[in-house]
């Protein structure tokens, strides 16, 4: 790998070098450099919706369990 990446920094700095000082870099100058890609943004994807129903039963019996000790604590206190 190092022999591939010397070589495009020798090509790199021979086209550097070949091109006048007011000149724009040429494409194999600037081919070194990050690519950019015309892309559409992504759409977000809705977790919720794809895994409601993993999730609610999940959920269900932590919900059920805190009504429950809410109700029990509620009526200590009434009662009490």
């Amino acid at each position: 790998m190092a022999p591939a990446t010397s070589a495009a920094a020798t090509s790199s700095a021979a086209a550097s070098a070949a091109a006048p000082s007011g000149a724009a870099p040429s494409a194999a100058a600037t081919s070194a450099g990050a690519a950019t890609v015309a892309a559409a943004e992504p759409e977000p994807v809705d977790l919720l919706a794809l895994a409601g129903g993993s999730v609610a039963r999940r959920v269900a019996p932590w919900a059920i369990g805190a009504a429950v000790l809410a109700a029990v604590i509620i009526v200590i206190l009434v009662v009490a």
